[in-house]
Formats: structure tokens, C-alpha cells, sequence
């Protein structure tokens, strides 16, 4: 299971389960470090974070239960609107596998999902 996930979009993502990240929020810091970890942003706008990401990744699934699935939708959606994408589980955010195309985060995933877990540790830098 991944415990967070976050992104860079200029859409709106409260129809994905998304929360646009404010610097009033108490885990705004810890979100903007993980940012920094990985990006050169000049900017902290449009910094989504979709919450019970946990909810879609919990489940242990075969890869046709997965490509009908919520969680491949989601990512499926999300490729084409995010600039970029990171999944990490508690402070386990420094050494993230890294893809660049939707064909490496969906067959990342379908791996992982077919494990007890599904852990997804990887950080989305589209080409």
C-alpha cells in the first residue's frame, strides 16, 4: 500500500479524491520537503495530494482484476493531467524507483499490486 501520494497539476483533482496543498495545513511542510527531495520547483503552486490513496492500492489483484480496477483508472487519468507523481509509504521517500512513461507506471504497479502489500515506492517524471 502506498500511504501518500502527491502531484503537480493545473486541473482540479477533488474528482480524484484530491486536496490542493496550502501552507496553512499542518503536513504542508512535510509535503514540500518530499517536493524539494525530488523536483526543482520555483514554485509550491498546484501541488495536489490524493488522499486514501491507501484505499486504492490496498488490494491484492491479478492484472486483469487490476486493468478494470479503480486504482488503474485513477493512474490511467491521472498520467495524462499530472506534470509529475510520487508514492511513498511513512518517511520512505529518499530512494523511489523512477518511470517516465505510462507503459512503466502502469506495468510498476501491476507488479507490485500482485504482491501482499502492494507497495509502491516510485516517483512519475514524465519525458
Amino acid at each position: 500500500m502506498s500511504q501518500f501520494m502527491i502531484c503537480k497539476s493545473a486541473f482540479d483533482l477533488t474528482q480524484f479524491g484530491g486536496k490542493l496543498i496550502n501552507k496553512d495545513e499542518e503536513d504542508y511542510a512535510f509535503f514540500i520537503s518530499v517536493v524539494q527531495k525530488h523536483y526543482e520547483e520555483k514554485t509550491y503552486s498546484n501541488i495536489w495530494t490524493i488522499e486514501k490513496i491507501d484505499d486504492y492500492s490496498c488490494e491484492q489483484l491479478d492484472y486483469n482484476a487490476f486493468i478494470s480496477s479503480k486504482l488503474f483508472s485513477l493512474l490511467n487519468n491521472l498520467y495524462e493531467i499530472c506534470e509529475w507523481m510520487i508514492f511513498w509509504y511513512g518517511n520512505d521517500y529518499d530512494d523511489l524507483d523512477v518511470v517516465h512513461t505510462k507503459n512503466e507506471l502502469i506495468d510498476y504497479v501491476r507488479h507490485c499490486i500482485e504482491k501482499p502489500g502492494c507497495e509502491l515506492y516510485i516517483q512519475v517524471c514524465k519525458s
